[in-house]
């Protein structure tokens, strides 16, 4: 036993060897779970936590700091898609209604979670970071379901439009309060007013950055579309080394790791034709899929099996997505009715929401590598207890959130077209 656990410490000191163990892990998992039904994310978080400092220790803790780049890069590039969504006709559709019903359902979400879970003892800092991040739903598994159902028509330019809108205004919300957080978990007590105008200045510079990126990339990016000289793989290179170049300038300047590489890629969208765009971004999904499975591995790794099984994490992770799910559909009802829309809206809108991923996982994970960069020990108690509970009830959103997704938007979409 002692030979074998020589043979095996100096590979798990390995970076490599560390990455190699979660992807085939991850991967496996993932597979597992998509054989009997359910999502692969959940079974790559599941992996993660296996073959965490926890239990297999096969992932040790120190190893995870050192991972927190490939939380950078991916929520980079899961902003970024955000950014790019948001062409001209994506902005044309964003009517008055859209903007309204997004607004009442962010509130009534963060007010419902917060006030409960406030309630059962989670400091209110932590609790209104957890309810901003109960918010934001999860556009790639909703983007499948419509694709999935072949579903058209306003119910579903509404459905778009609230959770790309939502997903910024989440983004923007979190960088403040994550801010004012981590700034008391270090000892400090900022001006409210001063930190949140300076967060929002912060959170600014770092769009604007982002989309001047984009305008010196822009060229050489259009040359690379149109080349046919340039083979697949070289434009594919091409396009993620601009992405890679936002995602970096921001971590170097000390700017915003979401808002920067959304702002490329808003600006990108804009800047060139459509389906150019949409070539080159499905290019790069080969290259993105293995970067997916170590980010949400890595996730899973955070999580502590013994506050798991307590209690209070259940019922905290059981509240967090019975809240957030009743106060989108409330929010939802509650905006559309004072607006006169239709009862599509009114009824399935605020269902098809239903669902989270990535993005919550990765704004809870960068929250966590902020908080243990600040403080440590006793002080990162009450932080562990909120990425363990959105981890928890991101697993749960993943098992209910696309029956929900599904059924909301099939009634929605069939009852708007007789409502036409």
């Amino acid at each position: 036993m002692t030979s074998i656990s020589s043979f095996a410490a100096p590979l798990l000191k390995d970076p490599i060897f560390v990455l190699a163990v979660m992807l085939l892990g991850g991967t496996a998992a993932g597979r597992l779970l998509r054989f009997v039904g359910l999502p692969s994310i959940t079974g790559y978080i599941l992996a993660g936590l296996a073959l965490g400092p926890q239990t297999a220790h096969l992932i040790d803790g120190e190893m995870l700091r050192p991972l927190s780049d490939f939380t950078e890069v991916a929520l980079g590039v899961i902003a970024f898609n955000i950014g790019s969504s948001f062409d001209r006709k994506t902005l044309k559709s964003l009517g008055l209604g859209v903007i309204l019903v997004t607004i009442g359902q962010m509130l009534l979400v963060v007010g419902m979670i917060t006030a409960t879970v406030s309630l059962l003892g989670l400091p209110l800092d932590y609790a209104l970071l957890l309810g901003v991040l109960g918010f934001p739903a999860g556009p790639t598994v909703t983007y499948l379901l419509l694709r999935d159902l072949r579903a058209q028509g306003p119910f579903v330019t509404y459905v778009f439009g609230t959770i790309a809108l939502g997903d910024v205004l989440c983004i923007i919300a979190f960088g403040v309060l994550s801010t004012l957080a981590l700034s008391h978990l270090g000892g400090g007590a900022p001006h409210i007013q001063t930190a949140v105008t300076a967060s929002l200045a912060h959170e600014g510079i770092s769009f604007g950055v982002g989309v001047c990126l984009a305008l010196v990339t822009l060229p050489l990016l259009r040359v690379a579309a149109g080349d046919s000289h340039l083979r697949s793989d070289q434009r594919q290179a091409i396009f993620f080394g601009a992405l890679l170049a936002a995602i970096s300038v921001a971590g170097a300047f000390h700017l915003s790791h979401l808002l920067t590489p959304m702002g490329t890629g808003f600006a990108l969208a804009n800047g060139m034709d459509p389906p150019t765009l949409d070539r080159l971004k499905a290019s790069i999904d080969p290259l993105i899929a293995p970067l997916f499975v170590i980010f949400l591995v890595t996730a899973g790794a955070h999580l502590q099996p013994d506050s798991i099984a307590q209690p209070a994490t259940l019922l905290l992770a059981s509240i967090y997505v019975t809240a957030g799910i009743a106060g989108r559909v409330a929010g939802t009802f509650a905006v559309a009715s004072l607006l006169g829309l239709g009862p599509a809206i009114r009824k399935y809108l605020g269902l098809s929401g239903s669902v989270q991923g990535g993005l919550n996982v990765g704004l809870a994970l960068s929250l966590m590598h902020g908080a243990v960069r600040t403080a440590s020990g006793s002080a990162l108690v009450p932080m562990r207890q909120l990425v363990a509970t959105l981890l928890v009830g991101v697993l749960i959103y993943q098992l209910i959130g696309p029956l929900i997704v599904r059924h909301a938007v099939k009634r929605g979409a069939a009852l708007a077209a007789r409502s036409d």
